[in-house]
C-alpha cells in the first residue's frame, strides 16, 4: 500500500457530484491506515461561520440562504483559517469543493509551495447537470434550490 502522507487531494465537480462523499471515503481510508490526515470542506466551514452572530457570519448565512458561491476571498479565508489552526505539514490534506476558481487554485498552490508540499492532486467528479439536480433535490438543503444550483 502506498503511503499518501504529505499528499494533497482536491475533490472538484458540480454541486451534488459527491465531493464530500468521496472525500469522506479517502479520509476513512487514511484513518484505517493510521495516516495523519486533515479534511477541509469549504462549505462545511462556511456553515460553521454562518452560525456565528458576527458580521461575517451574517454575510455567509445570506450567501448560503441564496445558494450563491462563496467569493474567492471568503473561500480562501475559510480553508486557510482551518489550515492555520490545524495543519502540521505532513498530513494528507483532503479538500472538498475547493478550489473553485483559478485564483483560489493559485493561492492553494502558493500555500503548498510555501510548505514544501508536492503539487495538488485534483480529482474531478464528472456528472451531468441533470444528475446533479436530482441529487441536490434529494439532499434537501435550503441552498439547493433550482436557480441557485444553476448559479453554482
Amino acid at each position: 500500500m502506498k503511503d499518501l502522507t504529505g499528499q494533497t487531494f482536491c475533490f472538484l465537480g458540480l454541486s451534488g457530484a459527491g465531493k464530500d462523499s468521496q472525500a469522506a471515503l479517502l479520509a476513512d481510508f487514511a484513518k484505517r491506515n493510521n495516516f495523519p490526515m486533515l479534511s477541509v470542506s469549504t462549505g462545511n466551514q462556511g456553515r460553521i461561520v454562518s452560525a456565528k452572530n458576527t458580521a461575517i457570519g451574517g454575510w455567509v448565512k445570506d450567501i448560503l440562504a441564496h445558494g450563491r458561491i462563496f467569493p474567492d476571498a471568503l473561500a480562501i479565508a475559510l480553508w486557510f483559517s482551518f489550515l492555520l489552526d490545524n495543519f502540521q505539514g505532513r498530513e494528507i490534506l483532503i479538500f472538498s469543493g475547493s478550489p473553485r476558481t483559478i485564483h483560489e487554485a493559485e493561492v492553494l498552490d502558493e500555500v503548498m509551495l510555501g510548505t514544501n508540499r508536492p503539487k495538488v492532486a485534483p480529482i474531478y467528479l464528472d456528472i451531468s447537470e441533470e444528475e446533479a439536480a436530482r441529487r441536490l433535490t434529494r439532499r434537501g438543503r435550503a441552498d439547493d434550490q433550482p436557480a441557485s444550483m444553476r448559479e453554482r
